[in-house]
């Protein structure tokens, strides 16, 4: 993955996911509050400036990074030397190997950041699939406009291609990065529980599962755990993905705080 194009991807995020929630809010605005010029917060952007490690630091307290997000940005900051403008190389250099799947970069997230192309993807794979637009569409009740645009984006990232005029995935497996706090990565899980909320009226018992549990934690244990679930997921969805696929589902897991997190007070104590 190219660092300072993550880096400034990152920024770019955060600017959209602004104006997203304010249109008014404009790149001036920004800039006032990250305290940089608005000229140079427009060079960063369009990749006419590099974002150094010193910038960095400046940039996550701006926008205040929790400490793991922080230390993660500067340490990729840090793995190129120096704040770098835009690659010239291609695009497939940045998606990296991890074990049996394949991480997407933020590069290639923020692109595909909505719910429906990951969907099409394992769509592919389901007994009866078509290659059109119109019948993807009412599979997955999205428009096909929305489709034809996943489509072309999928295919531009070379994870979808067209083989005996049927269109096919590349990776069956796929995941993405979870180090840096990301509007992208947090917009498409905001899609994923809202889905989950609606099936709740709309799918029968008998063909989905919620179910959630409350419990007092020693949290020292949370990265552990997160390792726990991780596994758990790629364990079910091979058990699942075993047979004659005939739909596309969702799995979400969560675990959040429900009491206020006392970041002063030793876990140990």
């Amino acid at each position: 993955m190219n660092t300072g194009q993550s880096a400034r991807l990152w920024l770019q995020e955060e600017y959209d996911a602004r104006r997203k929630r304010n249109p008014s809010f404009s790149l001036r605005a920004f800039a006032q509050v990250l305290q940089i010029p608005p000229g140079r917060l427009s060079e960063i952007l369009n990749q006419k400036r590099p974002i150094t490690h010193k910038m960095a630091r400046h940039l996550a307290d701006r926008l205040e990074l929790d400490p793991q997000a922080k230390q993660a940005l500067l340490n990729r900051i840090q793995q190129s030397g120096k704040g770098m403008a835009a690659p010239q190389g291609k695009m497939e250099n940045s998606i990296e190997s991890s074990g049996d799947y394949i991480q997407l970069s933020l590069d290639h997230f923020h692109a595909l950041a909505d719910w429906y192309h990951f969907a099409i993807l394992s769509l592919t794979e389901v007994r009866g699939f078509k290659s059109d637009a119109k019948w993807i569409a009412q599979r997955l009740g999205i428009s096909v406009t929305q489709v034809k645009s996943a489509i072309e984006r999928l295919t531009r990232l070379d994870l979808l291609v067209e083989k005996d005029g049927a269109w096919v995935a590349t990776n069956k497996s796929l995941t993405t990065p979870t180090d840096i706090a990301s509007p992208a990565l947090r917009s498409s899980h905001r899609q994923s529980l809202r889905q989950a909320i609606d099936c709740l009226e709309t799918v029968e018992l008998a063909d989905r599962d919620i179910t959630s549990i409350t419990m007092a934690i020693d949290r020292s244990k949370i990265e552990p755990a997160k390792k726990m679930i991780r596994t758990f997921r790629r364990q079910l969805c091979a058990f699942l993905e075993e047979g004659e696929k005939t739909e596309v589902y969702n799995l979400n897991v969560q675990l959040v705080p429900v009491s206020q997190i006392d970041r002063n007070k030793r876990s140990s104590q």
